[in-house]
């Protein structure tokens, strides 16, 4: 087998299966400065799972920044337990764009 197909293979791999253990979400990844802030879990929606199979929570969360309320959505899984309207979160984002923004903590309640 040739040594750069098995590279590329391998590496390919190695991609697929971190794709695939963070359901298809691409890291965000910032660029300059970020900050901090407090959400609010202001929504709760169930979601049918792939195929039929199971349901997730459809959790829509709201933060403010600069005197302005921005509001974003994430899928709740097992990883992050099941929402309440009344959760908070820690939310990092971008002080550039604050519309890009990634949840940092849960603090279920």
């Amino acid at each position: 087998m040739n040594k750069g197909a098995s590279i590329f293979a391998i590496l390919f791999l190695i991609i697929a299966g971190y794709l695939m253990w963070n359901h298809f979400e691409l890291p965000t990844i910032f660029i300059g400065k970020t900050g901090k802030v407090k959400g609010y879990v202001t929504k709760i929606d169930i979601i049918p799972g792939y195929r039929g199979s199971g349901v997730y929570q459809k959790a829509y969360y709201s933060y403010s920044v600069n005197d302005s309320l921005i509001k974003d959505d994430f899928i709740a899984d097992k990883r992050h337990g099941i929402q309440k309207v009344v959760d908070s979160l820690l939310v990092e984002y971008s002080i550039n764009n604050p519309l890009r923004n990634k949840i940092v903590g849960f603090y279920n309640q």
